[in-house]
């Protein structure tokens, strides 16, 4: 009988815990289990725990962290399948021991790296697997692990050192060879001429000659003949590495989703001998080409992105995990949020390195939506340099590679980086090592050190030093990947995780203020908390900052829209949130290719927070996120005015932008511009435009002029239209702008952090 999987996904696990480093005899009590999952989530599903995402509840569940895991589960396994069994473990979280019939089948350090394990003379018909998730409270020092950093605690994240199993088990049944990994790397060999360069890794029982079978063939388009190939080669006991190229015909390509289709193929290799398949594996790819080049004016900073030959400006999100508890992500919860992302125009999505090389459900969905991913290494903010020891540098390379071949087949993924905000001469060695796994395995994808880098920014002015909003339009990085302000989510999402009696009164209040600014110490500075007066607004804030609320930060904005009671302030805040995203990505949409790209910090939250995110943990949209989608449009209309007060009866001045970011041309085109005041229409403009160029950032000759008015509601709506279809539309709220000033010592203080810690 041939090869076949079997999956140990699912609700038959069983988990329980005891002291650090003993066996599964001393489980007191096995409780339900699930994998993929985590443990904290298993025991809420247990009814054992509160739940860690409302309130300050989190605190009563810490003490899980201080024990370890044991998961257990019986499977069943066909005798009359091929005679060798595998198991492949696709993550766990992090440390753990690996048992199947009582025998140690692995041990492992990491979270992103799979385990496979030849189990061939441990299995049996009826056989159990355990596993030993060793206690992460032991992780004292985050820098020294490869773990999801923001599990130790970020600015939008909680301290939840998760465990778990937390992607899929299965166990493999085959013949004498077993395919490990499988890969197809598209190569551009000449005018529309391409090959799928196929790699695998074949571990075989023995020697012996053996056939191998290629098919290559559309995976969601129709056209184009199915292609065979058939191979004979002689594998050696052991590990095996086969190459070979395919040629594909009619070749289709994978376009990012603004541009055309995200063709995809799908490529199996079958292994067999005497007329029987010992393994099979299929691996789906697309063919697109990627090259970073140089800025206008500035051949040292290469931020342009070229895809399949073709300039691309950056519209882009930074995405961090969907969840603290990574395990109970599906690909139902990812398509949610990625659609979500691609409905706001969003064309990249930055995978943050505080957070997760995600689950492949992510980058098949990225793959299929068309969307760009700049993919980074487990690295973020160390305070000092990473370990050099020769042990952290080897995990390291073992974690990177594991990222790297598991993001290979996927064109979304467009670029690897380092990691987050860390010193690229701190970190010299470990970079070098990072640099020379992409080279060696990434298919030719580039590779930044760092974010940022030379010729790339995190603008921080705004929002962290209290900068005025206008402050974006002085950015003259090549490309912005990192800005953004906080803001309360709706009062729906509020209610969800915030006590009702926490709700309001609220301020700034000490020691939090303190905290927000210097964020190594926010932990102690808080438990100073018990020296001042309890007030309502001390013990609401209690509540608000733990879930990330820098209230002085958000204050310090949402009282330029002015509020008064609860509804008000989320209002308030959430359309500060919404000019400031607007004003930075306009600007430096108007300095196309002098910028190469914008990106806003963050677009989606890993727990109910009250954070940077457009879409809240609940799917809840902010005002921003609307905002962004028709800023981020890949036709705007984009009006750049002075960011001034507008009483009733002013001028109002603007010059007028026409964006293009597709590579087609727009004819007879119409521009209207509207000042509606207190609902009615107060000024109107109308202007005719031949010819959009593709590619383009255009201002018009003629400025549009009116008089503010209106006392309640000032907007000017602006549309793009071809032969009456709306092609996009644009709102500007003049009612709403940032009277602040920017405090010079923050703004110096953060400059001079940008020059001395990132570089």
């Amino acid at each position: 009988m041939g090869f076949q999987v079997v999956s140990l996904d699912g609700d038959a696990w069983e988990m329980g815990h005891v002291r650090p480093g003993r066996g599964l005899d001393e489980v007191g009590k096995w409780h339900p289990a699930r994998v993929p999952g985590n443990v904290r989530p298993d025991l809420l599903r247990n009814n054992l725990i509160e739940d860690p995402f409302i309130g300050l509840q989190n605190e009563s569940s810490r003490w899980v962290e201080k024990f370890d895991w044991w998961y257990r589960r019986e499977f069943r396994l066909d005798p009359d399948a091929a005679g060798r069994a595998f198991l492949v473990m696709r993550g766990v979280d992090y440390e753990c021991e690996v048992f199947v019939n009582g025998v140690k089948a692995a041990e492992h350090v990491g979270m992103f790296s799979p385990i496979i394990a030849d189990i061939s003379r441990r299995v049996a018909r009826n056989n159990s697997i355990c596993v030993r998730i060793r206690n992460t409270g032991r992780l004292n020092e985050r820098i020294a692990t490869t773990k999801c950093q923001m599990s130790f605690g970020w600015d939008f994240a909680p301290p939840i050192r998760a465990m778990g199993i937390w992607d899929g088990v299965s166990v493999v049944q085959c013949g004498d060879a077993f395919i490990s990994s499988f890969h197809a790397d598209p190569v551009e060999i000449g005018d529309n001429a391409w090959e799928a360069h196929i790699s695998a890794r074949i571990l075989a029982a023995r020697r012996g000659e053996a056939e191998v079978r290629y098919t290559l063939a559309p995976a969601n388009f129709q056209g184009g003949p199915e292609i065979v190939r058939t191979e004979l080669i002689v594998l050696e006991a052991g590990a095996n590495t086969v190459r070979t190229a395919i040629p594909v015909d009619d070749p289709r390509l994978w376009q990012p989703w603004e541009e055309g289709d995200p063709n995809l193929y799908l490529v199996s290799m079958a292994v067999e001998r005497d007329g029987e398949t010992l393994h099979a594996a299929t691996a789906r790819f697309g063919l697109r080409s990627v090259e970073l080049f140089w800025n206008e004016d500035r051949p040292e900073h290469e931020w342009t992105f070229e895809i399949n030959g073709r300039r691309k400006f950056i519209r882009g999100a930074n995405w961090v995990p969907a969840d603290s508890f990574p395990g109970r992500v599906d690909r139902e919860r990812y398509k949610q949020l990625l659609v979500s992302a691609r409905g706001a125009n969003v064309n990249m999505l930055r995978v943050w390195g505080g957070g997760l090389c995600e689950k492949q459900d992510f980058y098949d969905l990225c793959d299929e939506l068309g969307l760009l991913v700049w993919q980074e290494f487990p690295l973020a903010c160390p305070n000092r340099p990473y370990p050099r020891l020769r042990g952290f540098r080897s995990l390291l390379r073992q974690e990177a590679s594991a990222i790297v071949h598991s993001c290979k087949n996927h064109p979304s993924v467009v670029m690897f980086c380092g990691g987050n905000e860390l010193s690229q001469s701190w970190n010299r060695r470990i970079l070098e090592d990072l640099e020379r796994i992409v080279l060696l395995h990434g298919g030719g994808r580039p590779f930044k050190k760092a974010s940022p880098t030379l010729g790339e920014r995190h603008n921080w002015i705004v929002h962290h030093s209290l900068g005025n909003i206008a402050e974006y339009r002085k950015e003259s990085a090549s490309f912005l990947s990192e800005f953004g302000l906080q803001a309360p989510p709706v009062r729906e999402s509020l209610e969800q995780f915030i006590p009702e009696e926490n709700l309001w009164p609220l301020a700034p209040a000490m020691p939090y203020v303190a905290a927000e600014y210097l964020m190594d110490l926010a932990g102690p500075l808080r438990r100073l908390d018990r020296f001042y007066a309890e007030t309502p607004e001390l013990r609401n804030a209690r509540v608000w900052t733990y879930h990330h609320a820098q209230l002085s930060k958000i204050f310090r904005y949402a009282e330029q829209a002015g509020f008064s009671n609860l509804d008000e302030f989320i209002d308030g805040a959430q359309r500060m949130q919404a000019l400031g995203l607007q004003v930075a990505i306009e600007h430096m949409r108007r300095r196309r290719y002098k910028a190469s790209g914008v990106m806003f910090w963050q677009f989606n939250e890993p727990w109910p927070a009250i954070c940077w995110s457009v879409l809240d943990y609940y799917g809840r949209p902010k005002i921003a996120y609307h905002t962004v989608r028709e800023s981020m449009n890949p036709l705007l209309v984009s009006l750049d005015y002075p960011l001034q007060e507008y009483p009733q009866g002013d001028p109002f001045q603007a010059d007028i932008w026409l964006i293009n970011d597709r590579h087609t041309e727009y004819r007879d085109l119409t521009v209207e511009i509207t000042h509606v005041a207190d609902g009615r229409v107060a000024a109107h403009a109308h202007i005719e435009v031949p010819r959009l160029a593709p590619d383009s950032a255009v201002k018009l000759d003629e400025p549009v002029r009116f008089e503010a008015d209106g006392t309640d509601s000032r907007l000017v709506e602006c549309a793009l239209l071809q032969q009456g279809r709306v092609l996009s539309r644009n709102i500007y709220d003049l009612g709403l702008h940032d009277a602040g000033e920017t405090p010079a010592a923050h703004k110096f203080a953060h400059q001079l952090m940008q020059k001395a810690l990132w570089s």
